[in-house]
């Protein structure tokens, strides 16, 4: 942990010798925001350990927001200035030789929405972590939220994913332990006990490993931190056995493939509903 701008320029320097074997200079300007990104999360991770523990030891109710989008837009510059480090960081940059503005400017912007809907969410995590509220977010960890907007060889228009995560995210942390066994299809049997009491089992369901992605929602001038939980679909250990193995692999990649695929066909339909229930 840094608490000043020596302490800071030594801990981002080790840090990239730690992850990539290089100095500072040699290291590329993506390996430096993801490197900064990790730092201000961990930074804010004494805070969020501490709100968790808090909202434990008080029994407090708390809020759980489901949303099929959160548009958060870039998240470095309002957490550095949420935790009142911006400009020791900046100063820091800037005795190292790196703009921060350039750095900053390389962040992604997460693609988990692409309107009101979402960045209506966003703004509730974000009132409510600087409100000193607890509300947990929940949404799919999106491949591509985007879009970008292209002109091909023929002169038309055409849409391409924005593959937001393909350099990594600096801000989110995986939890495999809380791993979800999220269950498809399948029939119910039914049968009763000796006590005439009536029994239900889903039987020849499809299985979808539902992990968990943590991002903390940084407030503004308090130290509570709350939680936007990011879901991914992985492969289960037990795949179909009356499926082929990569029929079921792309069924469960495409439902977080991308935010709202084509719904004017019945798979599309079929899809959105997947992701939803999901």
């Amino acid at each position: 942990m840094f608490d000043n701008k020596t302490d800071f320029k030594k801990e981002f320097s080790n840090r990239l010798i730690q992850s990539y074997g290089t100095t500072v200079e040699d290291t590329h300007p993506t390996d430096r925001l993801l490197v900064l990104g990790q730092m201000i999360r961990d930074y804010a991770s004494l805070n969020w350990k501490e709100t968790k523990v808090a909202e434990r030891k008080q029994e407090a109710k708390q809020v759980y927001y489901f949303s099929m989008e959160f548009l958060l837009g870039k998240m470095m510059t309002n957490n550095l200035k949420n935790l009142g480090i911006y400009d020791m960081v900046v100063e820091g940059l800037k005795d190292l030789g790196i703009s921060y503005d350039e750095l900053a400017g390389r962040e992604r912007d997460a693609g988990l929405g692409n309107g009101g809907l979402g960045r209506l969410a966003a703004c509730f995590m974000d009132s409510a972590a600087s409100e000193n509220l607890p509300i947990n977010g929940n949404c799919i960890r999106y491949q591509s939220g985007f879009f970008h907007q292209a002109i091909n060889e023929q002169g038309e228009q055409v849409e391409r994913p924005d593959m937001w995560l393909r350099n990594g995210n600096p801000w989110e942390i995986r939890k495999i332990k809380h791993a979800v066994d999220v269950r498809f299809y399948g029939n119910v049997e039914v049968w009763s006990d000796d006590k005439g009491d009536l029994h239900f089992h889903r039987v020849n369901t499809e299985h979808v490993l539902a992990v968990p992605y943590d991002v903390p929602m940084i407030g503004a001038n308090t130290e509570m931190v709350n939680t936007l939980r990011l879901w991914a679909a992985e492969p289960a250990d037990v795949s179909p056995p009356w499926k082929n193995y990569q029929q079921y692999l792309s069924e469960v990649n495409e439902i977080c493939e991308k935010l709202y695929p084509d719904d004017s066909t019945p798979a599309g339909k079929y899809l959105r509903l997947k992701q939803q229930y999901f």
